[in-house]
Formats: structure tokens, C-alpha cells, sequence
């Protein structure tokens, strides 16, 4: 037998249920979209350490700044650190397996 009165609150809970079974099947996507996040970042100060180490790499950046920006700028260090912010940004767009790549050319290794 069960009480009617009850109906309400045994919906509610096997809502409740549901919802939580359909969290715990998006865990795994989850966890992926943050390892991938956390890969990005990781890969970001890499980069950022490597031009902090390795100064000549970024004059041999194909980049140009107008005088007009170098103006805004300010400075040749905010200059500098717009650049690698742009290079950056550019090599956080290519493929994972680019990204490798650019990593090796920069450095003369093979990874």
C-alpha cells in the first residue's frame, strides 16, 4: 500500500534522482574539457617562460608593431610583453599537434 499524501514528495525525490544520474554521466566530458583547459594554461607559461629565458626568440618573430601602437604602447617591455601575448594567443589556436611543433622548432629539439 501506499499513502497518496506521499505522491508530491516521491516525485520530487525521484526527479532529484534523475538529475543526478544525468550529472554523473556528463563527468567524464567534464573532466576532459578541464584537462584541456588546464593543458592550455600550462602551455601558455611555458611559452611565456621561454621567451622570459630565450629573449633572441622573440625578435625573430615575424611580428610588426606601427609606430602609431608603439606610441599607445608606451614602452619597449609593454611592447614586448603584447607580442608574446599575440604569439601566445596565435599558437593556442593551432592543433595540439602544431602547437608540438612550434615547441620543437623554437627550441631545437625534438619532443
Amino acid at each position: 500500500s501506499f499513502d497518496l499524501d506521499h505522491m508530491a514528495t516521491l516525485l520530487q525525490k525521484l526527479e532529484a534522482s534523475r538529475a543526478i544520474g544525468v550529472g554523473i554521466n556528463r563527468v567524464p566530458e567534464l573532466f576532459i574539457i578541464g584537462l584541456v583547459s588546464a593543458y592550455d594554461v600550462f602551455l601558455s607559461n611555458l611559452i611565456r617562460c621561454i621567451f622570459v629565458i630565450r629573449p633572441d626568440l622573440l625578435s625573430s618573430l615575424e611580428r610588426n608593431i606601427s609606430f602609431k601602437d608603439l606610441v599607445e604602447i608606451g614602452s619597449v617591455e609593454a611592447a614586448r610583453e603584447r607580442m608574446i601575448e599575440k604569439e601566445v594567443e596565435s599558437v593556442l589556436r593551432d592543433s595540439h599537434s602544431q602547437q608540438i611543433d612550434w615547441l620543437e622548432k623554437k627550441l631545437d629539439i625534438p619532443l
